[in-house]
């Protein structure tokens, strides 16, 4: 056997770096499944904390028989006590004034910003959340 031969048998039995080649790989994977679970424990807490805002100011504005000063108020505290800013959030409340049965509705709309680069390159820059509540007005004064 030739020279030639006997150095592509070697490199062929010679197995130093395949390891690190390996971890490389699994390691990349790892990091990428961590960044994700992250990214998606964070959106559902978000969703979480926006529905249980909307579901306050719904109550509040059932109560008020529409959409009242309180009502707004009420909605942006439980954003603040769940760690969210208030005002990156769009809080519409319809109707003004309803009258008792009324149907009102509240709509909460959240551009998430994703918190990982791993998410950013997948998913681009924002997800847009929006959760819409409904109730009727128990307001017996008439609105």
């Amino acid at each position: 056997m030739g020279r030639r031969g006997r150095t592509q048998c070697c490199l062929l039995k010679d197995q130093r770096g395949v390891a690190a080649v390996e971890f490389i790989v699994v390691a990349g994977l790892l990091v990428f499944i961590l960044f994700a679970i992250v990214e998606m424990g964070s959106l559902f807490s978000t969703r979480i904390l926006l529905i249980q805002a909307a579901r306050a100011g719904v109550r509040q504005a059932v109560i008020d028989g529409g959409a009242s000063a309180k009502a707004v108020e009420v909605t942006r505290e439980q954003l603040r006590l769940g760690g969210l800013n208030p005002e990156a959030f769009d809080i519409n409340i319809t109707p003004r004034n309803a009258s008792y049965g009324t149907v009102i509705r509240i709509s909460l709309a959240h551009d998430y910003q994703f918190r990982t680069p791993v998410a950013r390159l997948v998913g681009g820059r924002s997800l847009r959340f929006m959760v819409t509540l409904l109730g009727r007005s128990e307001n017996l004064g008439g609105g």
